[in-house]
């Protein structure tokens, strides 16, 4: 059973919901525990403290920031509005400063956050051809959601790290960015909690997942989202087996960035049931519940939406 703080049972209709300053405390509600297990586990990395004192100074944080600005487009209100308006909505409800925004050019659909004091955030060009500005918008809370747990620093110590050892025999170096490679996939679960928040329900984020797993919209625009569900299932269930999940940990993901996009697409699932999900969505107006298979809205407070599908 799920224990629903006092706090998030006041005021918990979304007409009755005060639309405060997203604060701390909203972060660590959608801050997945296996991302603050594995943060704690890459803490424990010899020199870890000695990289954060160095990289909190400014100097590898401007040095990637420059580097964007040699190589990409900066977007803003004068360069290509249409995608930079996009932004400072999302920066809003999660009480940040809007940061800057740059366009690169990639075929491969992607998105990144850099920076901790000022951080900045880039786009693919190849993600503005597979996405719709509405899924765009998403990903961006998704790398907002970056920001607010303050992800962008730690990530930027694992690429010094990961430049850093070099000089040390193969096997050894690997061993250390275990933890840390570890660590970035958890944290993509805390952004894709972020970006299921902005957007209000699951269905939407769950149709990013599957352009990035089937291509771009035109041809996965009409993908079954029932369908999808049912393979999230079968993945699932292959899982279950502990010696097949701890090779696919082993040997498929142990040098990934990012979880498998069915992985994700259970978490998100799994998200959209909790009552964290309803109360900071709701918190910050978001709140849309719609039916996994046909996108209908809910009938009220029920679990059945206005197509009749039991949801």
């Amino acid at each position: 059973m799920i224990h629903t703080p006092d706090f998030m049972r006041e005021n918990a209709s979304a007409d009755s919901m005060d639309k405060r300053s997203w604060n701390e405390r909203d972060c660590e509600m959608f801050i997945h525990p296996e991302d603050a297990a594995a943060l704690r586990a890459m803490k424990a990395v010899p020199g870890f403290d000695g990289l954060v004192r160095q990289i909190m100074g400014g100097t590898v944080e401007k040095m990637l920031y420059g580097e964007c600005l040699g190589t990409n487009i900066k977007l803003g209100p004068g360069q290509l509005p249409e995608y930079y308006e996009l932004l400072p909505p999302i920066c809003e409800k999660f009480n940040i400063p809007v940061p800057p925004l740059f366009l690169e050019m990639s075929p491969l659909p992607s998105a990144y956050t850099y920076g901790d004091k000022v951080p900045f955030v880039v786009l693919s060009s190849g993600l503005l051809e597979y996405m719709t500005k509405e899924e765009i918008q998403i990903i961006l809370a998704h790398e907002c959601g970056h920001i607010v747990c303050h992800h962008s620093l730690y990530t930027m110590i694992s690429l010094v790290i990961g430049y850093g050892l070099s000089w040390i025999p193969t096997a050894v170096s690997e061993l250390i960015k275990l933890p840390i490679y570890r660590w970035r996939r958890m944290s993509e679960y805390s952004a894709d909690r972020a970006a299921t928040v902005f957007a209000g329900n699951a269905q939407k984020v769950l149709n990013i997942m599957i352009r990035l797993s089937g291509g771009k919209y035109g041809f996965t625009k009409n993908i079954s989202a029932s369908a999808y569900q049912e393979q999230i299932q079968e993945y699932e269930s292959i899982l279950k087996d502990t010696t097949v999940e701890s090779s696919m940990q082993t040997y498929l993901l142990l040098w990934a960035t990012h979880p498998f996009a069915s992985m994700r697409s259970h978490e998100i699932l799994s998200w959209v049931k909790t009552p964290a999900f309803s109360y900071l969505s709701r918190k910050i107006g978001t709140y849309d519940p719609r039916c996994l298979q046909c996108g209908a809205g809910m009938r009220g407070s029920t679990s059945i939406c206005t197509n009749g599908h039991l949801c």
